[in-house]
């Protein structure tokens, strides 16, 4: 299944589960505030004012949720847009006692949370993503206690002496064999006791069903149940709290939800029920991830050996949540407590999977062409990555930003040494991104008149008052920066739609599916760039946009990006599971051999054959400017630039000696008076008395170039025009020089 595939997909199940509970139909946040409005009238009128409304509706008209529902006028629902949370209002008119008579009066009972087109909801102008829930179930399921007795939902069976006992001390009942399977058995354990017999489940077959039961394991998938939005629902109508709107004592079901943003256990905290979405690739990853809400100190995860053929085989964090947040393959749905598969139209619930042996399978937001080739460090990896990938204006679809690529993999001069990638000059500007962003202020605000008079052209200064904790280098990183529109709501408030681009500079990061994320190190003219002298299957001769190390291929293990660049180039075709090297080689040896032969290209005046192809790959959201931060308000003073291995090797390959002398002595890691030092003074905005480790730091940031400045001077005069190389430097550089730039 493809991604966008799979997104629609999900799209209808979170457009069907939102009119269930909340009476509305998912909105698009980008249209304008009145047409959004429009859309929550037309919604009240199809689900909330008829005889059969929603779920949330019915709650309150039946007095579940709502203590002043008998004083409450028939279908006299209204649903409002609230500018200053962009949630729903949800009002209704009351008959209430006003100076000895009565009067109809419309009181606000709840705000509901929007549902947006993306897989989000909307709270407090923050969209959140609902993940799936595992629970471990011990109400509604059915499971040995040990060889002789049985734990059922309010009962026990024991099997020897063949008696049902009740074990409820509130709502007891008559625990005979006909109340117990008609009343106490819930669709999993009927799902479960029918995956034990041969036969459909009677009455006249339970007890042999309950004697036939197996024994899981305590971590074992199949002792969890499953939810999506009926937990939320749960959230609800189990709270035991409700609302009294004529006293304006409101269902805080806003608040409700986002205290499950982040879950509290015993002693530490942990990612929870609903997550800050941060795109629709995003969005789809983490709608899709199962998480384990437990508590107390005991976190148990999924065992490893029962969710295959339900859970993704590689995407997990590793993290201290590893194992118990885990995605779901694309042919799983959620239903009824259960993970069900999904095969050819034919729905199977988890149970009629307990024996069956499943291969191990990987979702479309973790796979690639040719990826079961890789190891399995660089597919978890591209699992991760996928979903960190920025937009781009040739992307070949929407949600997963990839863009194609003329790539050749060899090692130049020590430039695609270790992680690091070459590209041309017309890529990286095909590598241009495009973010936005919706701003709200009162029509009054002052920024609003700015930002009228300077729609266009947005300077830093206005940026900053906009974006007041985000350090300066991030933001001066935004070019074209404008609003698109302004949307006024009223005379109060007015959305401001802000739009921005970020070109492609050095130190950022690309990556293609196969987890071979690296800092590009040298952006060259395309004129300069290695030359394909002539056409090898469908790949046109001309020069290359992407050069990565060959080495690196085999030293990371993942040799099906150059596979997955020969089909591409080639227009080979092939079903899912077919992409394993062992079978393209069979069926392709000829071809694959003239390919190679005719992988010809030139650079420098030098001839040689590389594998090249045609790739997909992705920009993703690690830009160089981001690895720069000031100090802010929330104490993050370890902030600084970090210079890894990948530039470290650019900066050997150019002979940069001396700044690679000035990294040797700033590391925070090891040195901890530096970075003390250097928290100081952005506590008190003081040199210290002995400034020399400061201005290191200072000439580093300087030759690479960020100036700091005390009072509008600069710390240092040092920059990359006027280093001086002593003796020595020269006599390494050369060196290297004399070698073609290696070591």
């Amino acid at each position: 299944m493809k991604e966008i595939q799979l997104f629609n997909r999900e799209q209808n199940y979170w457009k069907k589960a939102n009119i269930k509970l909340f009476g509305i139909e998912p909105i698009d946040d980008s249209i304008p505030f009145s047409d959004i409005q429009k859309h929550l009238d037309e919604c009240c009128l199809k689900y909330w004012n008829v005889e059969q409304p929603c779920q949330l509706a019915n709650g309150i008209n039946s007095g579940v949720l709502d203590k002043n529902f008998d004083r409450k006028l028939k279908n006299s629902y209204r649903l409002s847009l609230n500018f200053y949370n962009m949630c729903i209002d949800v009002s209704a008119v009351y008959s209430v006692e006003y100076k000895g008579t009565n009067v109809d009066k419309e009181f606000k009972i709840c705000a509901i949370p929007t549902p947006c087109q993306d897989l989000t909801w909307i709270i407090n102008r923050t969209k959140y993503v609902p993940r799936v829930t595992a629970v471990r179930d011990y109400y509604t399921f059915l499971g040995k206690v040990d060889f002789q007795t049985i734990k059922g939902e309010g009962w026990t069976y024991d099997i020897f002496e063949d008696k049902f006992t009740c074990v409820l001390k509130q709502n007891p009942f008559e625990p005979t064999l006909e109340e117990i399977y008609n009343n106490r058995l819930s669709k999993r354990s009927r799902a479960l006791l029918q995956s034990v017999l041969d036969e459909p489940l009677s009455i006249d077959n339970f007890k042999q069903a309950l004697g036939l039961l197996p024994t899981f394991e305590s971590n074992s998938i199949f002792n969890y149940k499953f939810a999506r939005i009926e937990y939320f629902e749960d959230i609800i109508f189990k709270s035991g709290r409700y609302a009294q709107p004529t006293k304006k004592i409101l269902l805080g079901i806003n608040q409700m939800f986002a205290s499950q943003n982040k879950v509290f256990y015993t002693g530490e905290r942990n990612d929870g029920c609903l997550i800050r979405a941060e795109s629709p690739i995003y969005a789809l990853e983490n709608f899709r991830t199962v998480v384990n809400i437990y508590n107390g100190e005991y976190k148990p995860a999924f065992t490893y050996t029962d969710t295959i053929g339900f859970f993704d085989a590689f995407k997990t964090v590793t993290s201290s949540s590893a194992g118990r947040q885990r995605l779901l393959l694309d042919n799983v749905i959620v239903k009824d407590g259960m993970l069900w598969i999904e095969e050819n139209g034919v729905e199977k619930n988890m149970f009629e999977y307990m024996i069956e042996p499943q291969p191990v399978r990987l979702s479309c937001l973790s796979s690639a062409p040719f990826g079961n080739n890789d190891k399995p460090k660089r597919i978890m990896m591209n699992a991760k990555l996928t979903s960190q990938s920025v937009p781009l204006k040739e992307e070949l679809n929407p949600l997963t930003h990839l863009i194609n690529a003329r790539v050749g993999f060899t090692d130049i001069k020590g430039f695609t040494y270790g992680d690091s990638i070459i590209i041309s000059e017309s890529f990286a500007n095909r590598l241009r991104t495009y973010s936005k962003d919706i701003l709200y202020f009162e029509t009054k605000d002052k920024v609003v008149a700015e930002l009228e008079k300077n729609k266009d052209n947005i300077s830093i200064e206005l940026l900053q008052k906009i974006y007041p904790s985000t350090a300066e280098a991030i933001l001066s990183s935004y070019e074209n920066v404008k609003v698109d529109r302004f949307d006024y709501v009223e005379d109060y408030g007015v959305r401001i739609f802000l739009s921005w681009e970020i070109p492609f500079r050095l130190g950022d990061k690309i990556t293609n599916r196969h987890g071979a994320k690296g800092t590009v190190g040298k952006i060259v003219p395309d004129a300069e760039m290695p030359y394909l002298t002539k056409k090898v299957g469908n790949m046109e001769e001309g020069h290359l946009e992407v050069i990565i190390s060959g080495f690196s291929t085999m030293r990371r293990g993942s040799l099906g990006q150059i596979f997955e660049a020969w089909a591409n180039a080639s227009g080979i075709e092939y079903q899912d599971g077919e992409d394993f090297i062992a079978n393209m080689i069979e069926k392709y040896s000829d071809q694959m051999r003239e390919y190679a032969n005719n992988s010809v290209i030139t650079f420098n005046g030098e001839t040689n054959i590389i594998p090249v192809g045609i790739i997909t790959m992705m920009r993703v959201y690690h830009h160089a400017s981001i690895h720069i931060s000031e100090s802010k308000a929330d104490g993050a003073f370890d902030k600084v630039l970090k210079l890894g291995e990948m530039e470290k090797f650019n900066l050997v390959a150019s002979g940069s000696i001396n700044i690679l002398k000035e990294l040797s002595i700033r590391s925070m890691h090891k040195h901890i008076g530096a970075n003390k030092m250097v928290a100081e003074m952005e506590e008190t905005r003081e040199l210290p008395n002995n400034p020399s480790l400061s201005l290191k730091l200072a000439t580093v940031l300087k030759s690479i170039g960020y100036d700091i400045r005390v009072n509008g001077k600069s710390l240092t005069k040092s920059d990359l025009s006027n280093i001086e190389f002593d003796e020595q430097d020269m006599t390494w550089f050369n060196s290297i020089e004399s070698n073609g730039g290696i070591l």
